[in-house]
Formats: structure tokens, C-alpha cells, sequence
């Protein structure tokens, strides 16, 4: 449950629905009214080719685009062992299309962004930035840290150490700058390393804000009428 003010009134975003507080203040003093709402709420995808479905648009990369099996180099492609022989058998998180995803190879020498694009945003809402990871090679030999980059800044920084290929969704909830309505977001490798190798599918970015209708009624009090 998250709790956050907004234009004046306090909402709790539950899982079924909203709960908006809010005080009326009369000439007599104020009035405390409690509204359990059923509330909508809109939270589309704002991510375009989030699935990779599309192939190579709609992202740029630090990374060089090729299918070799060449290190700082990325694919768009079905399976690992496309992008190098000896990499494993292993496909896409997506379970429908085309089932593409990201292939990277990553850079041997240097941070770099591997995916990033651009969204627009509503300021002060609130949303959720989201990816799934796999590595390629086992902890026994690769670990290594990916960023999740909203604004320029590193919002959150996960560690990748799987003992086998195994597809991991990773996230960060905030709120969007004031001011900013165009918001760059990348997905960065954070250091350079010999063994950097992984898939990335279904990055999700959701800006969500409630779409609640209010119908009051007028208040009778002290002789006097209180339409709102």
C-alpha cells in the first residue's frame, strides 16, 4: 500500500480500488468526510516495443548493434546460441509473438547504457519502471551489476547472479519530477567486464493516476446551505 498527497487529499492506493481523505471546513468549524471509492485507475505502458517484438526501434543502446558474437554488441534475436554458439539454449520471457528479446554482450572495458528511451510523463504521478534479466553464464563465472537509470540519475542497482539462465524481473516505484514531462530512461551496464553477458525482455515503464468521479450533495447546516 502506498500513501502519497496529491492536489490536497491524501491517497492510499489499495489493491481494489482508492481511499481518498478530505477535510470541508465550514463557517461553523469543518466537517470530516470519508469517501471509500471504487476507483479506476489508468496505468498504461508507456514503453514502446517493450517486448523487442518490433526488432531493433524504438531504443538506442551504447552498445554496437550486431549478431556476431563480438563484446560490446547487442541482438535482437530468439535465443541465446544465436548470438554465439556457445551461450545456452534459451529463449524469450515474452510467451506469445514473435518472441524476441535484447541479446547483450556487454562492454569489456566500460559502464554503458544498453537500452534507453525516452517517455512522456505526467508530473507528480506516480509510476513503476520494470525489466526481466537473465544471465547467460552462471555466477560461477559472471556477476555483474545493471542500473536503472531514470532522469541521469541511478535509482536502483541489482546484482545479477543466477546459477543457470533464468528469466528475473527487477523494478523501481517513484514519482515523476515536477517540471518534467519528458523523462530518459535507461537500463545501464555499471561496469566494464570480460564477462557481461545477458538477455533483457518486457521493460515496462507505468505512469498511473486515478481517474475518480465525486458527486456531492449540498450540506444543511446552522439554517444555511453548503453546496460543493
Amino acid at each position: 500500500m502506498k500513501s502519497l498527497f496529491y492536489n490536497g487529499l491524501f491517497v492510499q492506493h489499495l489493491a481494489q480500488g482508492v481511499k481518498v481523505y478530505f477535510l470541508i471546513f465550514l463557517s461553523i468549524g469543518f466537517l470530516l468526510r470519508k469517501e471509500d471509492l471504487n476507483a479506476q485507475t489508468a496505468c498504461p505502458d508507456l514503453i514502446v516495443n517493450e517486448n523487442f517484438e518490433s526488432g531493433s526501434t524504438s531504443f538506442t543502446s551504447g552498445l554496437l548493434p550486431s549478431c556476431a558474437c563480438t563484446a560490446g554488441t547487442y541482438c535482437v534475436s530468439t535465443n541465446f546460441n544465436l548470438k554465439c554458439a556457445g551461450w545456452p539454449n534459451f529463449g524469450d520471457h515474452t510467451p506469445t509473438g514473435v518472441r524476441n528479446f535484447l541479446l547483450v554482450d556487454g562492454n569489456a572495458s566500460a559502464a554503458t547504457n544498453v537500452w534507453t528511451s525516452n517517455v512522456s510523463v505526467t508530473p507528480g504521478s506516480p509510476y513503476t519502471f520494470s525489466f526481466w534479466v537473465a544471465s547467460v553464464y552462471p555466477s560461477s563465472q559472471q556477476v555483474f551489476d545493471l542500473g536503472m537509470m531514470v532522469n541521469g540519475q541511478n535509482v536502483k542497482q541489482i546484482t545479477v547472479s543466477q546459477v543457470s539462465p533464468s528469466w528475473t524481473q527487477y523494478s523501481f516505484s517513484g514519482i515523476c519530477p515536477y517540471g518534467v514531462t519528458n523523462l530518459p530512461l535507461a537500463i545501464r551496464q555499471i561496469s566494464g567486464g570480460g564477462f557481461r553477458d545477458f538477455g533483457l525482455d518486457d521493460i515496462s515503464f507505468n505512469s498511473c493516476r486515478c481517474d475518480a468521479a465525486f458527486n456531492f450533495q449540498s450540506i444543511n447546516g446552522c439554517g444555511s446551505t453548503h453546496p460543493f
